[in-house]
């Protein structure tokens, strides 16, 4: 298993702003079976901003010391030379102890000993706990496509379908904690890297939910410069989500000429469950999705299914050629503007491909419905 502690790293976003130096800390630490080298004492960022290097040291016979300075509580990396073992923690405390063993494993191996740092090493724990669970749940069930995909009985089909919502509820639960966690964390780093984490395994997925708990974040931590940038920029990207449709709006009406230049009105299509299919021609994971698209049309298409595609081509040949070659016999249309058509701004997207399912009210019930996801919601939907 990857060492959890890189893995969560590459997950923080927002950057936390220093006004003034202050907060000394220092790190003295005991590591067992490490070969002498230097230890980099770095801080981390809540943002695409690279680690800094704040202090390092010569490890000899495993011990070293090194300092840093930050103006409040945040996250840093004790990062080995010649290893990608890193080690993530919080400078709660003046004087903090540590100690690990780089031939342990373990999650819990590693010790940092403030308050803090328990409750990040728990939190770690708990997560790689359900995170474990999920992939056990993502091999079963590619076990079972695998054997049963090519089977297009009612049996094979809810044998399926019980491995997909036994993975949905395990992503669910860990959703559902990971939220949770944000609103009910004493300490503001561990929120912050709770959202940090939340965000990036579930991208967009939870903005209304996290709605609460994070603006709650300002007024628990209402001295924390990290936690108002943060809020902040969440407010942004929650404004940005509410004005464009999700789950539960009706799906906005696209009226676009087909290939032989007739107008077809997705309102139209009312009375069918339509996946709104969003792509290009020259959109190389378009076209290597476009056969999922075939597989479930091709199954669903006499239950009250069908597919209406938005290409966001600028050239008509390349588009009908892309059409014929990727053998995609649904409804198509385009106005040939790329990324300049209405559409995408009208849809909120800013990658392709996308798509939503809409039910018969023209309610949409789904979005990115990629790779096997979407023959899986249509086996639920049309049993």
């Amino acid at each position: 298993m990857k060492n959890i502690f890189i893995v969560l790293c590459a997950l923080l976003l927002i950057s936390c702003h220093n006004k003034t130096i202050h907060g000394k800390f220092t790190i003295t630490g005991d590591i067992k079976n490490v070969p002498d080298q230097k230890i980099f004492l770095e801080q981390l960022y809540f943002s695409e901003r690279d680690p800094e290097v704040l202090d390092t040291d010569d490890i000899k016979n495993g011990h070293f010391v090194v300092s840093g300075i930050a103006p409040e509580e945040g996250m840093f990396q004790l990062r080995l030379e010649n290893s990608n073992t890193g080690f993530l923690f919080i400078n709660d405390k003046p004087d903090i102890d540590f100690t690990a063993d780089v031939n342990d494993p373990n999650i819990l191996g590693p010790t940092f000993n403030t308050p803090s740092n328990d409750l990040l090493k728990h939190f770690f724990a708990t997560v790689a706990t359900q995170r474990n669970l999920i992939a056990e749940s993502d091999s079963n069930l590619n076990a079972q496509e695998n054997r049963y995909g090519a089977d297009t009985s009612k049996a094979a089909d809810s044998i399926i379908t019980v491995a997909q919502t036994a993975n949905d509820n395990l992503n669910d639960a860990l959703k559902k904690y990971l939220v949770g966690y944000i609103d009910t964390s004493s300490d503001p780093v561990i929120a912050l890297f709770t959202y940090g984490l939340e965000h990036s395994l579930y991208p967009g997925q939870n903005l209304l939910e996290l709605e609460k708990p994070v603006n709650n974040l300002s007024t628990r931590f209402a001295k924390s410069e990290a936690i108002d940038a943060t809020v902040s920029q969440f407010n942004m990207e929650l404004a940005q989500y509410k004005a464009t449709p999700h789950v539960g709006d009706i799906a906005p009406n696209i009226d676009l000429p087909d290939t032989s230049a007739n107008q077809v009105n997705l309102n139209s299509l009312r009375g069918q469950y339509v996946l709104v299919d969003f792509w290009a021609s020259w959109c190389g994971p378009c076209r290597h999705e476009n056969p999922n698209v075939v597989k479930a049309f091709t199954k669903y298409k006499d239950k009250n299914f069908t597919v209406y595609s938005v290409s966001l081509d600028s050239s008509k040949h390349d588009w009908e050629q892309a059409i014929i070659a990727d053998k995609l016999n649904w409804h198509h249309v385009s106005d040939l503007k790329s990324w300049d058509s209405p559409i995408v701004t009208l849809y909120g997207f800013n990658a392709i491909p996308y798509n939503v399912l809409v039910d018969p009210q023209g309610k949409i019930i789904a979005t990115d419905l990629r790779g096997k996801k979407l023959e899986h919601k249509l086996a639920a939907l049309l049993k």
